[in-house]
C-alpha cells in the first residue's frame, strides 16, 4: 500500500505527461479505483475523454507481466 501512495503523489506530473505523449487532450483530473491490492488502478480524465490507467506493482514478476498483458 506505501507504494501507492508514493505513485499518487507523483500522478499529476505523470498525467500531464501521459496526456502530452499519447495525445490525450488536455487534462482535467484522475480519481483512484479502489479495486485490487498490489497495483494502481485510476481513471484519468481528460477535456475529451475518460481513460482506465493500470499501473502493475513493481514486485510482480515478468511472468506474471506477460501473463497480464496476453490476457488483457
Amino acid at each position: 500500500m506505501e507504494q501507492k501512495q508514493e505513485i499518487i503523489f507523483g500522478l499529476e506530473e505523470i498525467n500531464k505527461e501521459l496526456c502530452k505523449k499519447y495525445q490525450l487532450g488536455k487534462y482535467i483530473k484522475y480519481k483512484t479505483i479502489e479495486t485490487g491490492m498490489e497495483d494502481l488502478n485510476y481513471c484519468l480524465i481528460t477535456k475529451e475523454n475518460k481513460y482506465l490507467i493500470k499501473i502493475l506493482n513493481q514486485n510482480r514478476n515478468k511472468v506474471e507481466f506477460k501473463d497480464y498483458i496476453e490476457k488483457h
